[in-house]
């Protein structure tokens, strides 16, 4: 069973998911329309509730230098709750700087 996401969540991609090959940090992006798209299972994955993210920030050094795009949840993996707060920091840091 996959993990419910939300946008703002900050999670570990896995390699190749998101149409970029590496493993990185995201931060998921809310819906334009709001329709959660599900999971097209092309890693295998058969969690009916699986759900693809279309737009995902990609996270380096707390600076969004990217996006990955339609990542499922079965492609995200969870971060020590220290490392999700101490990005999340950064991210703040970053977007009040002048």
């Amino acid at each position: 069973m996959s993990k419910r996401r939300k946008p703002g969540d900050i999670v570990g991609k896995k390699p190749y998911a998101g149409f970029i090959g590496i493993a990185c940090v995201v931060r998921i992006e809310p819906e334009m329309d709001g329709y959660e798209s599900p999971c097209w299972g092309l890693n295998g994955c058969t969690d009916p509730k699986c759900v693809e993210w279309s737009n995902c920030e990609v996270i380096v050094n707390g600076e969004v230098v990217g996006m990955a795009c339609h990542v499922s949840e079965c492609e995200m993996e969870d971060l020590p709750r220290t490392r999700i707060r101490a990005i999340a920091q950064r991210l703040r840091d970053r977007e009040v700087a002048p």
